[in-house]
């Protein structure tokens, strides 16, 4: 599985959850680039200065895959395309009943959906 996606109802942790992840994915790995304010995947590129992918065994991580934020066609392609590389692992919430985009996302083959709840 390269893919996680938290989910659960509104107010049960799932941020909480992300950057406790997060936080210990950093402690364990000093190369990892984390800011307080948001995530920074960095690309690679060739010789030519063209972008050829992320950095391998790259993290991005996604707080939250929802309604508000897929009113972006931008965002939606960029987050496909995300799910469809080898070399991202991906961490995010999304809703437990979300748009169709999403409920795709919870179908896909190379991801697991974990449930958070308050036991």
């Amino acid at each position: 599985m390269n893919h996680i996606l938290i989910t659960g109802v509104p107010g049960i942790g799932k941020t909480t959850l992300v950057k406790n992840l997060v936080e210990l994915l950093r402690q364990s790995n000093s190369s990892l680039k984390v800011n307080l304010d948001g995530f920074l995947t960095e690309e690679k590129r060739n010789q030519n200065l063209h972008r050829i992918g992320f950095q391998e065994n790259g993290i991005l991580v996604l707080d939250e895959i929802g309604k508000m934020e897929l009113f972006s066609k931008k965002f939606q392609n960029a987050v496909a395309t995300a799910f469809q590389r080898f070399n991202v692992k991906i961490l995010a919430t999304v809703p437990v009943k979300g748009p169709h985009f999403v409920e795709n996302l919870k179908k896909n083959n190379n991801c697991r959906v974990i449930m958070e709840s308050e036991e």
